[in-house]
This record gives C-alpha cells, sequence and structure tokens, in this order.
C-alpha cells in the first residue's frame, strides 16, 4: 500500500457520503501551486527526493519549496519509515503531512515519483472513473481488507485518457492474497505494461498539468491567447508543447501512432500461426531495465481448433513465500512467472521453478493468452511449442 486515504475520502469512496471532490489541492502561491516541503529526520536520503521533485517540477507547473522544520502550514514532511512508502492524496492537513519514505522506496525511482504523484493529488489508475472499460479487477484474489482500495473514484478524469502506461497503474497482482492476479487489462496484450515504476507517462504529467489548470497559467507568461497544443500536449515552462509518444509537429498536430501502442513491451504480439516462444535472453537494447522483462502473448487459433502448448523447456525462478499482508505470506511465483488463460483472457494460473517441465497444456477454446515476468533474469528460462489441433 503506498496510498493513505483521510476518514473522509474512504468515506466518499465507500459511499457513506455524499460524493464530492475527493481531493484537496494545494493552493496557488505566486500565480502557480505551491507544495512546501521538508525532512523531519536525517535518515532519509535527501538526494533520490530531491531527483525526484525535480522530475515532477519540470514538466509541471506546480512548484515545490523545502521550508524548516518548524514550518506552520500545509507542507509535506519526509520522514524514515521501515516498511512503508505512502502518502496522502493530495493536501489533507493545514498544518503539515507525513510522506513515509523507506529504503527500499528510496533506491526506487519509480516509485519516489509514484509517493510524489499521490502527494500532488493523483489516485491509482485503476480507481478511474472508467476504468471498467479498460480493465478487470478480479476480486476474488483481493486480501479482503485491501478491497478498498479498487474502488472506483468519481474524482474528475480531466478529459485524459486512460494510462496503461500509468505510474499511476498498480501491478497486475497488486494485494494479492493468494498469489493469483488482482487487475487484468481487457486488451491482454497490456497486462505485461500495467506497474511499470521506469518514470512518469506523458498522461501523467497531463493529469497534474490539468488538474492544476497549468496551460491557463502559462499562456499569460507565454504570451499567448490560447493553448495552442492538440492530441493530448500540454504548455510546458518552455513555452513549447510537451507531445505524447505517437505525435509530432510544433503543436502535436500530427499523429503516427495510438499512444498506448506506445506501451506495448518489445515482444507482446498476437499469434495467430503455429511458432515456438523462446523466453529472452538478456538484451540489454530492448529493455529500460533488462533484469525485468515482460511480455504478453494472445495466442488465436483457427475456428473449431484448440491451442496445444509443448514445454520444451521450463526451468525458472521457483515459488517463495512472498508477504501479501504483514502478517500473512503466500508460497507464490513472484520472481519469474508464467501465468497461462486457458478458459478465459484475464484470470489464469500461475506457474513457476519446473513445473510446466515436458507438460501438455491444452486450451479450454480456441484463443488463450500466456504471460511472462522476470525480476531477476538469469535462470535458463522457457522454450515451448504453439501447436492448433483440430476439433474432432
Amino acid at each position: 500500500m503506498d496510498m493513505m486515504l483521510t476518514p473522509e475520502q474512504e468515506a466518499m469512496l465507500h459511499g457513506k457520503r455524499a460524493a464530492g471532490d475527493l481531493t484537496t489541492l494545494w493552493e496557488d502561491v505566486d500565480g502557480f501551486p505551491l507544495i512546501p516541503f521538508t525532512f523531519t529526520d536525517h535518515e532519509v536520503d535527501r538526494t533520490p527526493v530531491l531527483l525526484a521533485i525535480h522530475v515532477w517540477q519540470a514538466s509541471t507547473c506546480i512548484q515545490f519549496l523545502e521550508v524548516e522544520t518548524d514550518y506552520v502550514g500545509p507542507h509535506l514532511r519526509f520522514q524514515r519509515n521501515g516498511d512503508a512508502c505512502m502518502s496522502n492524496v493530495g493536501r489533507d492537513s493545514s498544518t503539515g503531512q507525513d510522506v513515509y519514505i523507506s529504503v527500499a522506496c528510496e533506491m526506487s525511482h519509480g516509485m519516489l515519483l509514484r509517493i510524489l504523484g499521490h502527494a500532488i493529488g493523483l489516485w491509482n489508475e485503476e480507481m478511474r472513473s472508467d476504468r471498467d472499460s479498460y480493465v478487470r479487477i478480479i476480486s476474488n484474489n483481493v486480501l479482503e481488507d485491501e478491497l478498498g482500495f479498487f474502488l472506483i473514484n468519481g474524482d474528475d478524469t480531466h478529459g485524459v485518457p486512460y494510462d496503461y502506461c500509468s505510474i499511476m497503474h498498480s501491478h497486475e497482482r497488486i494485494f494479492t492474497g493468494n498469489g493469483e492476479g488482482t487487475i487484468a487489462t481487457l486488451d491482454p496484450l497490456y497486462k505485461s505494461s500495467i506497474g511499470r515504476t521506469q518514470g512518469l507517462s506523458h498522461m501523467d504529467l497531463l493529469q497534474a498539468n490539468r488538474m492544476y489548470q497549468c496551460s491557463d497559467k502559462l499562456q499569460s507568461e507565454c504570451s499567448l491567447a490560447s493553448d495552442p497544443c492538440v492530441n493530448y500536449g500540454f504548455l510546458n515552462r518552455s513555452c513549447l508543447c510537451a507531445c505524447p509518444e505517437g505525435t509530432s509537429g510544433d503543436f502535436c498536430e500530427t499523429m503516427t501512432n495510438t499512444y498506448n501502442g506506445n506501451c506495448l513491451m518489445p515482444l507482446s504480439e498476437v499469434i495467430t500461426e503455429p511458432t515456438t516462444i523462446v523466453s529472452p535472453s538478456v538484451d540489454r537494447s530492448l529493455w529500460e531495465d533488462p533484469t525485468e522483462i515482460r511480455f504478453s502473448k494472445y495466442i488465436q487459433a483457427p475456428a473449431n481448433h484448440v491451442i496445444v502448448l509443448i514445454f520444451d523447456k521450463f526451468d525458472i525462478y521457483p515459488r517463495t513465500q512472498h508477504y501479501v499482508a504483514e502478517d500473512m505470506a503466500v508460497d507464490m511465483c513472484w520472481y519469474d512467472s508464467v501465468e497461462l488463460c486457458l478458459d478465459n483472457l484475464y484470470d489464469g494460473e500461475w506457474y513457476c521453478g519446473t513445473e510446466l517441465q515436458g507438460q501438455n497444456i491444452t486450451s479450454v477454446g480456441d484463443s488463450m493468452v500466456l504471460h511472462f515476468l522476470t525480476r531477476l533474469n538469469f535462470m535458463p528460462g522457457f522454450s515451448v511449442t504453439v501447436n492448433f489441433v483440430e476439433v474432432p
């Protein structure tokens, strides 16, 4: 869990209070939103936190200002926490609010960006009001105490499209209670795209800019009568249009690809012919983080056929005890895993170790999905032959 909710926010999410603005934004100072912050103990490493602050500040109109520890007024207080990396969503106190930073959090630039996203006012992507058009929540696999984090947030999406690439999107087994999946993308090829924390997506920045009406505020400084950016571009501090992937031109006016098309993992694909799928060796030219490799294969056989997978080789990292709650560990495939969705496109079984070595697996119908994830990428891997067999 990386998001702390106020009692009012929890009540609104659970429908116990009338719907209203769930998020309180930071107020403007000298025309632009200002977030004061301080470090309340010396254990927190300032450098990675300040770097994450710089990334948000450089691409939005939001300003951060370091203040003294005795500062009176709304501000963020960064402090050490042994295990947790957490923030409130938006501004929730007139006297200061804690942001908890663990050592593991300091070592993950992406996690710090996500925590600051919450502090700015961004919710988890899968809590958006339109999420059911993009993902399916598999409630049966979710820890009962954490089901509240899958409730729909009715806040304004500001016209920003749903973003599988968002750093605010949780991974496919967030809050799992049994080691199985909790979030599935309706387009199965994108299941490997969610939950990555390499950096901010364009839509993350657009959401923050629209939330704080940055374009309106920058137009005056840039001597512009209106916002010239189109196709989800936004005006930046240099008075230029920051354009999403898949667009070009000074004003993002030319579309060359869909936005989410640029979010697809390099080896994710649709398979319509017999083939062999092999887990990749470390190819550092393909991956932002070559130790973490993900891909999804949507396999479609001809009508009146089933898919038969023959695992000629299967040797990946075995099951380990993984804590899914403070006092609950599950024996699960965490570091390396293959998920096979045989009778639907969303919820399958996860395998690891040598569990599929020499196995023949048959789909229920004419389609199935194979997802692969390795967080370590040093085991021998797997090789699977894909055949289509006609149903008599």
